[in-house]
């Protein structure tokens, strides 16, 4: 079951231009570290830095990109849904065995909306890299009238 794709769900946009630095803060991000529209796969997007350094040790990403599950699936990310989710559709996938990154997200006929958190090391551990992600990304999603 895919999320609804209207307003501005519609096609891709840029995440850091749609939502408000108030809106960020409002949910635990800090200080914008990089605001990017050449990233890879075509994704547009921002880097911030969390409020709670003692909590969060690394940083979230906010973007949308052209890829979906099934990339993700074919290059060997492994994702997974997040049954508790309040998104229909909402999945988590790790960056690499390398990494300690969790990305959350949720795929549109354009693509993907994603919140990506990355901390130094190394270890794919989804219950303690992923529910702020998930968190965030829903946030987001429903407090654009994504659907629930």
């Amino acid at each position: 079951m895919e999320p609804a794709t209207e307003g501005i769900f519609a096609s891709q946009f840029d995440p850091c231009e749609v939502f408000s630095d108030e809106r960020f803060s409002s949910l635990g991000l800090g200080r914008q570290l990089a605001n990017s529209s050449d990233m890879q796969f075509g994704a547009m997007g921002c880097s911030f830095a969390p409020n709670d350094f003692d909590k969060f040790k690394g940083v979230f990403l906010i973007a949308t990109d052209q890829i979906n599950r099934d990339r993700v699936q074919e290059s060997g990310l492994n994702p997974v849904d997040w049954n508790q989710s309040r998104i229909p559709g909402l999945y988590i996938h790790e960056m690499s065995s390398q990494a300690r990154q969790c990305e959350a997200a949720v795929d549109y006929d354009w693509g993907r909306f994603v919140v990506d958190y990355y901390e130094v090391g190394s270890g794919w551990e989804p219950n303690v890299l992923c529910p702020e992600a998930v968190r965030i990304l829903e946030e987001l999603i429903l407090g654009a009238g994504g659907s629930s």
